[in-house]
């Protein structure tokens, strides 16, 4: 829930979480994955970079492309990726607790 405090009102649109972010004046789309501090960047890219909230947290990249323009379509698309043996490490000591 630690998402939920950081995020303004009108980030939300029937009950959804609007996170994956676009810039028309950079021409980027960034994609939010699962537990890459994605939000932290999603709010630094907002906040200096151009960025507004599209579609929901963790949106797919098709997801976006069934709805953007061809202009968008074009747009440079980027997300971070997380260490596979971070990942196990984490599930492990969450099972273990």
């Amino acid at each position: 829930m630690e998402v939920l405090n950081n995020v303004k009102h009108q980030d939300f649109t029937e009950g959804r979480l609007r996170s994956m972010v676009i810039s028309h004046r950079y021409h980027y789309i960034f994609v939010q994955t699962m537990k890459t501090a994605s939000t932290a960047i999603a709010r630094e890219l907002c906040e200096h970079y151009d960025g507004e909230h599209i579609l929901h947290k963790h949106a797919t990249i098709s997801e976006f492309r069934e709805q953007a323009s061809e202009a968008e379509r074009g747009y440079f698309s980027f997300a971070g990726v997380r260490n596979p043996l971070d990942v196990l490490v984490s599930r492990f000591v969450l099972r273990r607790d």
